[in-house]
């Protein structure tokens, strides 16, 4: 009887883990695939309009792992919590093929191969599972994970509550036939919540579909069937995911409807949707938290990329917007945040392989949400369109100068000069221009309007650049300075300036939403290092003063840690540069044991500043802290990952962005420039120390910069974008100095 209490005691500690799990809470995600914010702002959707007035909202960030997001790939990732792969992948927008083997699920009784269709997948897994719903393409999908970068762990959802003996439901009523077969099925749903065994426990496939000629197909889903279905699963099951098939069947039937209908027929669907939403909704426990999100925007040929609505009620939810540690950004979430989410509400941990984080709302008080969510989203897409252009000024303008340097300083033809300045101060220009129509939130100009906006600033810009006093090369000192001091003073406030900035985050993209990006952060980087030093030579000095070190310091710091910045690969590459401008603007030389010692401290730095990260809560961690809990967990492996998905974008983006187009033409000219002019060169760099070191520290933001981030060739052709012009500033000024109170 002694022993009673510690036994006791022991009972209590080792219950301790699950002391949190919710098992009376109820989740129901109801999917509506291929709808957008403007579609919910246009269609008369009664149900989603009272579903927001009591709950939150987000815009949802889809973006899967490889190419265009899919309802295929979107179930696979919302079942992963992590971003999915589903092939085939092409560069151009194309109608959604629904892939058979992600639509093979069947009821566990259905006849196939002979037999039933439980017997078929216990073949195809070598073990014995169970469930009234089973999913015969689960080794197949999850084989397909090797092709991509995440190496998502499909099913990640459904292990998880099936170990902690949650049940799980799924209705699907997608199917495009109503007593169809395998070619009809769009059943893709199932894999948001099977189990790596390909399993359910419970729902329904079958019996809700209807004929309708006047729907896509001919065929609706009958809505008091549907939410009939989804009632009872809700009585069998804690967590169910319901597919009503409408707006699915329109986004892939929009592929075979004249453009000017398609509009029509995918809100006629959104309608019948949301009256199978509201049906839903009326049937379900007080206690039932519903999820309604589009797990991928329209996919039908010549759609945009867009952010997809994610709204949330039921108990505990505030009227507000959603929100999630991986945005960090009140009204955006990802998918991936789903599965975790889902998790969170039943006290499981996530495992280790999802890369989101539980979303919360919190309040609003006033102001239209939907209208502010279909905003960010016109500007997203706006965005993705015109930052391609605007990268594709940058690096013509870039490489015609090289190469239009290369042949006047060849040919010493003196009247030339005069148009290289201008084109030098114009490519310089476009930095700080690009912030300022940032500033103004440029999509609301239009399309015409933002680029007339955007060139008439870049010429306001160069023009005073070009008027300053003094050599050629101080315009350019100011530009880059102005350029400096705007990214730092917004990566000093975690970027807001950066979401939809042309040099910055594209929420419809989801690789970051705070902090400042890798574009930005090389360019603040040439600025900062190129403007410092060029003062410092405008002032007299011969030698790097103090005060440089100390401003590149503090750009460091506020370029990458975690409260600021956030730039995991902006800390070593800003370590790294700004030592070596300031070991060579001191007069002293680069050795392989220095830049070992300085790479040493680098990576210490950077690991100080995440492990600092680490030590925040969860939910102010941002993804340096989440980098290091994923190594420390998957350990070598999740970082050879890391690694390899870096790798594979970086040298990826060589076959497929517009730098590579342009800036080899550039890139010779320079180095031809630099080579085979040797006269031209020692001109205008022998009797510049500080501009040497400057260059140098430019050099190895490029090559550290693509060595460390995965943005591929963008890093080292932005370095050049800005060390082009300053080369050729200097080497006229050098060969042909301006006189006093002369402009050119």
């Amino acid at each position: 009887m002694k022993r009673l209490p510690a036994l006791v005691l022991l009972a209590v500690l080792t219950a301790a883990p699950n002391a949190s799990a919710k098992p009376e809470a109820r989740v129901v995600v109801v999917t509506l695939p291929g709808i957008t914010w403007q579609d919910v702002a246009t269609t008369p959707t009664p149900a989603l309009h009272r579903l927001m007035e009591r709950g939150a909202v987000a815009s949802l960030a889809t973006r899967s792992a490889v190419g265009r997001p899919s309802p295929d790939r979107g179930y696979l990732t919302l079942g992963a919590g992590n971003r999915a792969f589903l092939g085939p992948v092409t560069k151009r927008p194309e109608p959604y093929e629904p892939d058979p083997q992600a639509q093979a699920a069947y009821a566990a009784t259905d006849r196939f191969e002979g037999g039933t269709a439980l017997e078929a997948l216990r073949l195809r897994v070598g073990d014995r599972p169970s469930g009234a719903i089973v999913h015969l393409g689960v080794a197949y999908l999850q084989a397909r994970q090797t092709d991509g970068v995440y190496h998502a762990r499909i099913a990640a959802l459904g292990d998880a509550l099936r170990a902690a003996s949650i049940p799980r439901a799924v209705v699907s009523a997608a199917d495009i036939a109503a007593g169809g077969d395998e070619t009809t099925f769009r059943r893709s749903s199932v894999t948001s919540l099977m189990d790596s065994r390909g399993t359910v426990e419970t729902g329904a496939l079958r019996g809700m579909v209807v004929d309708d000629p006047s729907a896509p197909f001919g065929v609706r889903t009958d809505a008091a069937r549907f939410a009939k279905a989804v009632a009872e699963a809700t009585s069998r099951a804690r967590v169910v995911v319901a597919e009503p098939g409408e707006t699915l069947r329109a986004d892939e039937f929009a592929a075979q409807t004249a453009p000017a209908a398609v509009t029509r027929l995918r809100h006629a669907a959104l309608q019948r949707a949301d009256a199978i939403v509201g049906e839903v909704a009326a049937r379900l426990p007080s206690d039932t938290t519903l999820i309604v999100l589009a797990p991928s925007p329209p996919s039908y040929r010549l759609a945009s990329d867009h952010l997809t609505p994610m709204i949330e009620a039921g108990p505990g939810v505030r009227r507000g917007w959603l929100t999630s540690p991986t945005t960090r950004r009140a009204g955006q979430v990802t998918l991936t945040d789903v599965a975790p989410t889902v998790l969170s509400m039943f006290g499981v941990k996530a495992p280790s392989g999802m890369i989101g984080r539980p979303v919360k709302s919190v309040a609003f008080a006033g102001g239209d949400r939907l209208a502010r969510m279909e905003a960010l989203d016109s500007a997203s897409v706006f965005r993705e369109r015109f930052a391609a252009l605007a990268f594709w000024v940058v690096a013509t303008v870039i490489s015609l100068l090289a190469i239009a340097a290369a042949v006047v300083f060849w040919r010493r033809y003196r009247p030339a000069y005069r148009y290289l300045v201008a084109v030098a101060y114009f490519g310089l220009a476009l930095f700080p221009a690009a912030q300022v129509l940032r500033v103004f939130e440029y999509w609301r100009f239009g399309k015409i309007g933002a680029h007339v906006v955007l060139y008439a600033v870049i010429l306001v810009l160069a023009f005073v650049a070009s008027r300053l006093p003094g050599p050629r090369v101080s315009g350019a000192v100011v530009l880059l300075l102005l350029s400096g001091l705007m990214l730092a003073t917004d990566a000093a406030r975690a970027g807001p300036l950066q979401v939809n900035g042309i040099w910055g985050h594209s929420p419809v993209v989801a690789g970051r939403f705070y902090g400042i990006s890798n574009v930005g952060s090389t360019i603040l980087f040439c600025a900062a290092i190129l403007g410092l030093t060029g003062l410092a030579e405008l002032r007299g000095a011969r030698i790097a003063p103090w005060w440089v070190a100390a401003v590149l310091a503090v750009v460091v710091a506020v370029d990458g840690l975690a409260q600021f910045g956030a730039d995991f690969g902006g800390l070593l590459t800003g370590v790294v540069a700004a030592a070596v401008v300031m070991r060579l603007g001191r007069g002293r030389r680069v050795t392989w044991q220095w830049i070992l010692a300085i790479g040493v401290a680098a990576v210490a730095f950077t690991a100080a500043a995440t492990v600092l990260d680490l030590l925040r809560s969860p939910q102010a961690q941002t993804h340096l802290g989440r980098f290091g809990e994923s190594v420390r967990a998957g350990g070598l492996p999740a970082f050879e990952l890391i690694v390899r998905r870096k790798m594979a974008s970086q040298f990826g983006s060589f076959g497929s962005t517009r730098w590579t187009l342009a800036l080899p033409f550039g890139m010779a000219a320079l180095a031809y420039v630099v080579a085979a002019m040797p006269g031209v060169v020692r001109e205008a760099l022998g009797d510049r120390p500080l501009l040497r070191a400057a260059l140098w520290g430019v050099v190895v933001v490029g090559v550290v910069g693509f060595a460390v981030n995965d943005s591929g060739i963008s890093i080292p052709a932005v370095a050049l974008a800005h060390a082009i012009p300053v080369i050729v500033l200097a080497t006229i000024d050098a060969v042909q100095p301006r006189k006093r109170h002369v402009r050119s």
